[in-house]
């Protein structure tokens, strides 16, 4: 499940306006078929593994289940050809591996019926026969075994094992086999186990090393940063907005109807305001309608967002202006965009068990987002606003949806 809606969650990163409504039709088709998309490889993957955990249990249902996967694809419409040859061939290997085990395990029950016959017939000359063949086998696997093939080695040792249960030799040399290769096995992980030790505690005598500057940078911090999502470039008309929006003003209106007021804060701003007149019949607000502010150094944004905001209407920057329209308007021209912010949640530490190093890594994810949300516009997040910020994992990025403007602050804020 948290695959899938990962998967579902890739198609908004496609998404990238810098301001306004994003309605191309072929961008939209193309969101649809990546949801299409992820959802078909997520019922593939889920098909697969239900059939390979049915191979062990029941070989015909799995045999069975990855005819199903590859119909599924061959039917599919939205996968490329490329792609579909790829999964095809997956299912096919796994299906002919599956046949190959059950063609082994069937001739090793006739093999072993037919010794049982033959024993009957001549018990004396086929134990002779059978001794000198477990001799051989016995021979093959210790040359294998100092020819350094010890897979190999074990693999035909637990076959002979199978093949004669009653053989002591036999059995002595799958169980000889299984020791030399859990043996190997720990010497390999011992060896990794020291290795991976020494680097770690490299690290950290290396983090311990005193600065000799006010700030020491990581030195893959240049690369990291470089995979951040570029900010929304402003041309000098729209700093101009900005800057003006966040410039302390005094204003004190009294019962003035709102057209005055819009003209009142052309003249603070220096910027005009355009109103879009339909939306505002629609959600029945008049120019006349009455307008009472008392502002006092508050910006220009926040005196913007409080008369608006008391009549039901909002604001967006668009085309280097300032568009007063409805509240539903502006929900329908958010922007979604993608910040990596992977070089700011930091890196486990080995001293630390797992659980820990998930804690402080949940915790920082949580600090950003809550420091993101108190900063910039705190009201325009849900739920009061229709802002909304998701982790997603795989690109170490926050995917937010919220108005250019805001955009346009957390460019220099997570940057």
């Amino acid at each position: 499940m948290v695959t899938r809606t990962v998967g579902l969650l890739f198609w908004i990163c496609l998404v990238n306006g810098a301001f306004g409504v994003d309605d191309d039709p072929l961008k939209e088709a193309k969101a649809r078929m990546a949801i299409e998309l992820a959802r078909v490889e997520s019922d593939i993957r889920q098909g697969l593994s239900e059939a390979d955990r049915q191979a062990s249990r029941d070989p015909i249902k799995a045999r069975e289940s990855y005819d199903r996967v590859r119909a599924m694809i061959e039917r599919d419409g939205s996968l490329s050809e490329k792609r579909k040859a790829y999964l095809t061939d997956i299912c096919r290997k796994k299906s002919d591996a599956l046949d190959s085990a059950r063609a082994a395990d069937a001739r090793a029950a006739t093999d072993l019926a037919q010794q049982q016959a033959q024993k009957k017939k001549n018990p004396a000359a086929t134990q002779g026969d059978q001794d000198d063949q477990i001799s051989r086998r016995l021979k093959e696997i210790r040359d294998l075994q100092q020819g350094g093939q010890s897979a190999e080695a074990a693999k035909r040792a637990e076959e002979l094992a199978r093949k004669n249960p009653d053989n002591v030799a036999a059995l002595a040399a799958a169980r000889m086999q299984q020791v030399r290769g859990q043996i190997n096995l720990n010497a390999d992980l011992r060896s990794r186990m020291e290795a991976n030790t020494m680097i770690a505690m490299r690290q950290i005598e290396e983090a311990g090393i005193p600065i000799t500057g006010d700030l020491v940078f990581p030195p893959d911090w240049a690369e990291k940063s470089k995979r951040r999502s570029p900010g929304a470039k402003l041309t000098e008309r729209e700093r101009s907005v900005l800057k003006s929006l966040s410039t302390p003003m005094n204003l004190t209106i009294e019962g003035e109807n709102f057209e005055y007021f819009l003209t009142a804060m052309e003249k603070q701003l220096g910027v005009s305001l355009l109103v879009d007149r339909p939306a505002l019949e629609a959600a029945g607000v008049r120019v006349d309608s009455p307008v009472t502010v008392r502002a006092r150094n508050w910006t220009g944004r926040s005196v913007l967002k409080k008369v608006l905001s008391d009549l039901g209407l909002s604001y967006i920057i668009r085309s280097e202006e300032i568009q007063i329209t409805t509240a539903e308007r502006t929900r329908e021209t958010l922007v979604t965009r993608s910040y990596y912010i992977g070089d700011l949640l930091g890196i486990s530490d080995t001293r630390f068990p797992p659980w820990y190093n998930q804690q402080q890594f949940a915790q920082t994810l949580a600090s950003i987002i809550d420091s993101i949300k108190s900063q910039v516009d705190p009201r325009s997040w849900q739920p009061e606003g229709s802002g909304s910020i998701v982790f997603e994992p795989l690109s170490m990025s926050l995917i937010i949806r919220q108005t250019a403007e805001v955009h346009f602050l957390l460019g220099g804020s997570l940057r």
